[in-house]
């Protein structure tokens, strides 16, 4: 199976995108392998990405005044990952988002999809 195939089924269920504009999506993302307990966002730094579950899980958690931390959700296989308060603010994140297992993530920055309106919009209605 393509590497790829997993984003390019979940694009497909929820847009038609050409080859064209699929291959060119697929031109702007990365692979970003997290091993276990590695951030992918750390509380106070600014989201400025979107990423794609490819393998793996992570989880969101947030530190509470008296320094306890709780688990607010979590991504699975095939799940769109991002912190959108803090990405479309543009403002520091108040969760933080690792890996609790070696996790394989398809990953995006917006800056990308600011450029892509066909794209940008794909992320925008998906999320």
């Amino acid at each position: 199976m393509d590497k790829t195939a997993k984003v390019v089924n979940c694009i497909n269920s929820i847009i038609s995108l050409t080859s064209d504009e699929l291959s060119l999506f697929l031109s702007y993302i990365n692979t970003k392998v997290l091993k276990k307990n590695d951030y992918l966002l750390k509380e106070d730094q600014v989201s400025d990405f979107i990423a794609f579950v490819n393998s793996g899980v992570l989880i969101y958690t947030k530190t509470l005044d008296n320094a306890d931390e709780v688990t607010t959700d979590f991504a699975f296989d095939e799940e769109w990952v991002t912190n959108n308060p803090s990405r479309l603010k543009k403002s520091p994140s108040i969760l933080n988002i690792k890996a609790i297992e070696e996790s394989e993530l398809f990953y995006g920055r917006c800056t990308f999809y600011q450029k892509n309106e066909i794209v940008f919009s794909f992320f925008e209605y998906s999320l």
